[in-house]
């Protein structure tokens, strides 16, 4: 059976051109829908999104020159980016898609490392890790419906102490 990580590239790819077209005017509304680097499989769009929250949170302006300054490494695909989006109208939607697939990636990471432990675990302990399981899909199902915005890497260490 092939395994799939759970991602949307296309709405990556969307919310990084978007914020880039509208000089960082949609960063607050990413934000605001619980977007963190975390959200994003692509480890570019990672590095991108990134430099976008620092440059917002010192107060710059999240255009291109200014992020293919902060990247020049990723400049050519920051132009590409720029160029690639005609509209923002479904930045909400692209938002939404994103957080799910967090989710999706989250109860997935939480079930494999349950998978990977529950062998060795001590009878005592099989309880509190399919607890820490059952509270990673909790968290993914509030991720879903927009009620929480921790980020992937705050729900899976609290979970990895669960197992320990």
């Amino acid at each position: 059976m092939k395994q799939t990580i759970p991602c949307v590239r296309a709405a990556e790819r969307a919310v990084i051109a978007a914020i880039l077209r509208t000089n960082g005017a949609l960063m607050d509304l990413a934000v605001a829908g619980g977007l963190t680097s975390e959200s994003f499989h692509d480890a570019d769009f990672q590095r991108v999104y990134t430099a976008m929250l620092e440059t917002a949170k010192a107060g710059g302006v999240c255009d291109l020159v200014t992020l293919g300054q902060r990247l020049p490494d990723h400049a050519v695909q920051l132009a590409e980016l720029f160029d690639s989006l005609a509209t923002t109208v479904n930045f909400e939607v692209w938002v939404r898609q994103l957080r799910q697939a967090e989710a999706a990636r989250l109860v997935r990471r939480a079930a494999l490392e349950y998978a990977d432990r529950a062998a060795t675990l001590p009878p005592g302990e099989i309880a509190g890790g399919i607890a820490g399981l059952a509270e990673a899909v909790g968290e993914a199902g509030r991720i879903i419906n927009g009620q929480t915005v921790r980020g992937l890497t705050e729900i899976c260490r609290g979970f990895m102490e669960g197992m320990h």
